[in-house]
Formats: C-alpha cells, structure tokens, sequence
C-alpha cells in the first residue's frame, strides 16, 4: 500500500483501470507524490527493478546548467555537487547576463551566491519509462520556500542529468545539467578546504588575464590550488582551496605560489576570489607584451 500527505497526487488513481497490475498503480501514485511536493507515507511494496538497484551505489556528481535566460526560482544558473545518496551542495546562481550569437555568457552581474548545504536522499521509485533512471530528493534550504528540488540520474554513465523543479501551483522546470569537469579532479585526494588567507594580484597581457596567490603554510606537504567556481560567469570566479597534509610533514613555515588564468581579448577591471576570509575583488593590471627592438 502506498499513501501520500499530498492531495493533488491522488488524483493519479482516477487512472488506475488503464494500468494492468495494482503494483503499476502503486509506483503511479507515489511518483506523483513525490513531484508534487508530498511525503509518502509508506512505500514498501514498490517494486524497483533489478538493474536499478545494482546500479544505485553512491557516486560523486558536478553538474551544472547552461544559462537560463528564463530565471528558474530567480536562478540564471544551477550547479549541483555531491554524492548522490549522500551530502551535497546546490549552488542558484542569479547573476544575469548577456549572450553571444553561440549563446555564451558574455558580460554579467557579480553577486556572490553561496552554496547550499543539502541532502540527496533515493526515491524508491521504479522508472515509469523502464530506463532504470534514480530520482533523487534534494532536501535543504532552497529557495524559493515551498519548491521541492528532484535529480534525475541516468542508470548507465552520462554526463547528461535532469533537474525537475517544482515550484508550486503546478508549475513545474526541467533543467539539463551537463557534467563538469574540475582541473586535476581525483576523488582519492583528501577534500579540499578553503584557504585560510593569501595575498592575490592579476595581470591581462597577450590576450589572457594571469591570477596569483602567494602565501605560507604551517608545515610543509599542503596542496594549494585554485578552484573555478561552477557558474557560468565571465570574467570567471575562483576559489582558493588547501588541502591539508597526512602523515609525517616537515616542521617548518612553508611559502606557496599558485596561479590560474583565462582568455580576455577585452581588458577585464577585476577578479572575483574567494577563501576563508570571504570575497576578494582583485585588481587587474594591463601589461604590454614584450616588442623585440628591430634589427640594424
């Protein structure tokens, strides 16, 4: 038996005599449910199938939307981090901005939007479309209130993931998340972490903007790094990030230099960094490339 809190998703049995198995119902109601927002009360009796079970061991997604021109919840752009069945952060970008004729983000507004802590709980609940896709719960403090957030993961490897978004009064968004790619990505290295502090400075010369952060360690065996925030921006947002040391490491003041860069053929005013002691606005200083003197 399957019961739900929510009184629009009874609805679905009005449908029940074209379905030719009372379990057919069964999984009708409770996806239903779960998209309109509801809980559902007990749901133990739904069959998944074999393939979708095996296939429902936890695994590290990045995704991210291409730019919404149409905002969804006041978002421009959704990225979604973190281990499906387990923690993760949902980032509602709603820096708006403007598109070029490929439809890439050209000049855009610069607030920082934060992630958000959530939880990507499985919903037993069989594929309608019998692809064995997973619908994952997104539960945390998203906004707007009273919307509930769904992932939708394919059940062989893609890079292709669906985010239903339901918004209310039957209004419901669905957003392709495409996979993104962090330089040097190994889920074997230890979780990075914000970096406590640095000194930053940025410089545009040949077409491309070069960022620096310098600043010194307690003992040695960190790594350092910058991290691309998963937003599509320009110029881009960065993060520094640190990743503490195991084992036996050298008692000594260890100093570190880390640089990232980008293509600007527009001279660009400033970079946006973040790391443990909030938001920094970098300065970029144009240089001329060096002229080789003519030959006599």
């Amino acid at each position: 038996m399957v019961e739900c809190d929510h009184p629009d998703a009874s609805a679905v049995l009005a449908d029940e005599l074209k379905f030719t198995s009372k379990e057919e119902v069964m999984n009708r109601l409770a996806l239903s449910c779960a998209l309109t927002g509801g809980i559902i009360i007990m749901a133990s009796a739904i069959p998944v199938s074999a393939q979708q079970t095996k296939s429902s061991s936890s695994s590290n997604v990045s995704l991210r939307s291409a730019y919404l021109v149409e905002a969804v919840g006041g978002a421009h752009t959704i990225a979604v981090e973190g281990e499906l069945g387990g923690r993760g952060q949902v980032t509602l970008d709603g820096n708006a901005c403007t598109l070029n004729q490929f439809g890439d983000p050209g000049i855009c507004t610069e607030a920082y939007y934060a992630p958000i802590d959530v939880k990507l709980t499985l919903l037993r609940l069989a594929d309608p479309s019998g692809q064995g896709r997973r619908i994952f719960r997104l539960e945390g403090d998203l906004q707007p209130k009273g919307s509930a957030f769904f992932l939708v993961a394919p059940r062989r490897p893609s890079s292709i993931h669906r985010l239903v978004v339901d918004l209310g009064n039957d209004k419901r968004r669905v957003v392709t998340l495409e996979k993104f790619e962090r330089p040097d990505d190994n889920p074997q290295t230890a979780k990075p972490e914000l970096c406590h502090s640095a000194s930053y400075r940025a410089e545009q010369v040949d077409g491309k903007v070069n960022l620096y952060a310098t600043g010194s360690h307690p003992t040695g065996g960190w790594k350092t790094s910058f991290e691309q925030l998963p937003i599509r921006i320009y110029p881009p947002q960065y993060r520094l990030v640190c990743v503490k040391p195991t084992g036996i490491v050298t008692q000594v003041i260890s100093p570190f230099e880390v640089n990232a860069s980008f293509t600007a053929n527009n001279p660009v005013p400033h970079v946006i960094v973040h790391d443990a002691q909030g938001q920094h606005r970098v300065p970029v200083v144009a240089k001329s490339s060096a002229i080789p003197c003519p030959k006599q």
